[in-house]
């Protein structure tokens, strides 16, 4: 099992705005480029696709509609499942232990939240399980997209070991670079393939 994140977002003094969108830039920043929920990156998708999530729903407590401390970046599929899910009438108690939420700019939202070596997220307890189930965490495309960035990860990682074997005087390594860049352009024709899909699937 691993984390969950890579980092831990943390939000910053900001100045007040009259309307909680103007906050985007910020919560952008804030988060990481990722989805405070399940840590789904921005970098390769529609910019659209992310939400400005309420955590204590604005529906339910409208005070706190710009307070910026109450405001997740989020990708769509988790601020939708979430909704206006709370547990109680009190903003400060976004869980009983069992069900809710945790704010995931606590680290303590790692201890309820895990991954697995193939990238699924997975509970560690029964409060995890809650927001599993919710934010309907355990979604394939959680996975695919982490397989995704971690691919793109060892593909800068396996051309710059492509270059240096290049270089290098030893007519041995000629069999082993040659199967590198055949890596390569695996992993390029799969990043190719994936903006294509991308593409295609924003002018739907």
């Amino acid at each position: 099992m691993m984390s969950l994140r890579e980092t831990i977002p943390v939000r910053r003094q900001v100045s007040p705005k009259k309307k909680y969108q103007k906050y985007r830039n910020d919560l952008e920043r804030d988060f990481n480029h990722r989805c405070g929920y399940c840590d789904d990156s921005d970098q390769f998708t529609d910019p659209r696709l992310f939400h400005i999530d309420h955590f204590a729903p604005k529906s339910t407590f409208p005070k706190l509609k710009t307070v910026y401390e109450n405001l997740v970046y989020a990708c769509c599929h988790c601020n939708e499942s979430k909704s206006n899910h709370w547990i109680g009438d009190d903003p400060s108690i976004p869980n009983n232990g069992n069900e809710g939420f945790v704010d995931p700019c606590r680290k303590e939202y790692d201890e309820h939240l895990a991954r697995s070596l193939k990238g699924k997220i997975v509970a560690r307890t029964p409060l995890g399980e809650y927001m599993v189930k919710t934010l309907k965490l355990h979604l394939e495309r959680h996975a695919y997209l982490w397989i995704s960035r971690r691919s793109r990860k060892r593909l800068e990682e396996t051309e710059i070991l492509a270059a240096e074997i290049g270089r290098s005087p030893n007519k041995n390594l000629v069999e082993e670079n040659q199967y590198l860049k055949d890596i390569i352009i695996l992993l390029n024709e799969i990043e190719r393939y994936e903006g294509l899909a991308r593409n295609s699937t924003n002018k739907e």
